[in-house]
C-alpha cells in the first residue's frame, strides 16, 4: 500500500482500498456557495481544513446574528 491509499474499514468488503485525494468538492448545505473537500487540498498547510471561505453576517442591536449569511472568500478547490 502506498501513501495514496488507505485501508477501507467502514464496512467494505475485505481487502478493499480507498484512494485518498480523489473526492470531488461538494456544496456545504445552506453554505451560500461554499464547497468542502476533505482531501488536504483546501488549505494545504492545514490538511484538516476542508473549506475555503467562511460565512459572515451582521449582528443586530440585540447582539444576535441577522439574516442573510453571506459566503466570503469562497474559491474553488483544485484537483
Amino acid at each position: 500500500m502506498d501513501d495514496t491509499e488507505c485501508p477501507a474499514d467502514l464496512g467494505s468488503r475485505p481487502g478493499a482500498r480507498i484512494r485518498r485525494g480523489h473526492a470531488p468538492a461538494k456544496p456545504v448545505p445552506a453554505g451560500g456557495g461554499l464547497n468542502f473537500r476533505c482531501d488536504g487540498k483546501a488549505v494545504p498547510l492545514t490538511s484538516a481544513v476542508c473549506v475555503r471561505g467562511t460565512m459572515r453576517t451582521q449582528l443586530g442591536a440585540d447582539g444576535q446574528p441577522t439574516l442573510p449569511y453571506r459566503a466570503v472568500g469562497a474559491t474553488p478547490i483544485e484537483d
